[in-house]
């Protein structure tokens, strides 16, 4: 198991311009700012960013960013299927860990 250092930011967006879904979008970006998991922390001044640590058991560097990126995506999909918010928003995603190379970019 290797430790790596991340960061990672997020852009929650309505998909269309309907009040619920612009409502929707704002509760959904508020709880994922609740996130709360071991080694990850909300940065105060920087509104939609995390870092922290994440463990990685893989062994290639592609492998590690895919798990990396598993990782992320998970905790904000948990937020999506709370809310049963599939097709009205969508979750942009900046991840960076250390050394493993450059961003890594998805769309929830």
């Amino acid at each position: 198991m290797s430790h790596h250092d991340f960061l990672f930011t997020y852009s929650v967006s309505p998909n269309g311009d309907e009040d619920r879904e612009i409502k929707l979008a704002d509760k959904v970006r508020k709880k994922i700012a609740e996130i709360e998991r071991h080694n990850w922390q909300k940065l105060n001044d920087v509104e939609t960013t995390f870092t922290g640590k994440v463990n990685l058991q893989s062994i290639s560097v592609k492998d590690k960013r895919d798990e990396a990126k598993k990782i992320v995506e998970d905790a904000l999909r948990e937020v999506v299927d709370d809310y049963g918010v599939y097709l009205d928003i969508w979750i942009s995603v900046a991840l960076m860990v250390n050394g493993l190379g450059g961003t890594i970019s998805f769309r929830i």
